[in-house]
């Protein structure tokens, strides 16, 4: 029992440690890109911003927090080495772009679009079969910072 409180202890501390990794890294790539300055973000928005983000994606294999940090990262080696950053895309394009990636798969469910499509006509078979009048889907919410509100245009 005592081991596996323990083996518990480590597994939320190493947790803890990958958000806190991810989080000073997601920062820095913000500051690097002078986002932070250019657009007086404070530093306390910016991290709750990245939190609710963080908590708006899902566990599957592949599209989750893990993939979008990925995607942020290569986005932000893009940015910094390639001159087409410099000179085609403006400073709002920039964030933008750095922001979409780390939110483009929020709420990702891991299946693909022949799945959906499949499941969509299971309902409709379903729902003509009982005859129902209504049909209500719980959607999952949550709420995230509307980072672009603040921004000084």
């Amino acid at each position: 029992m005592y081991k596996n409180v323990q083996d518990a202890q480590h597994r939320t501390k190493l947790a803890n440690e990958l958000m806190m990794y991810h989080m000073k890294c997601t920062l820095s790539m913000f500051h690097n890109l002078n986002l932070i300055n250019r657009w007086r973000i404070s530093r306390r928005t910016l991290a709750q911003f990245i939190l609710m983000v963080r908590r708006g994606y899902r566990t599957p294999a592949y599209h989750n927090w893990m993939h979008a940090f990925s995607v942020a990262h290569f986005v932000y080696v893009c940015i910094k080495n390639l001159p087409l950053a410099n000179n085609q895309l403006d400073d709002i394009e920039i964030l933008a772009l750095f922001v979409a990636s780390l939110c483009h798969d929020i709420d990702h469910r891991g299946t693909n679009n022949s799945f959906q499509v499949i499941q969509i006509r299971l309902i409709i078979v379903f729902l003509f079969r009982l005859k129902l009048k209504m049909f209500i889907v719980p959607i999952r919410k949550f709420k995230i910072i509307n980072l672009f509100l603040i921004l000084n245009f």
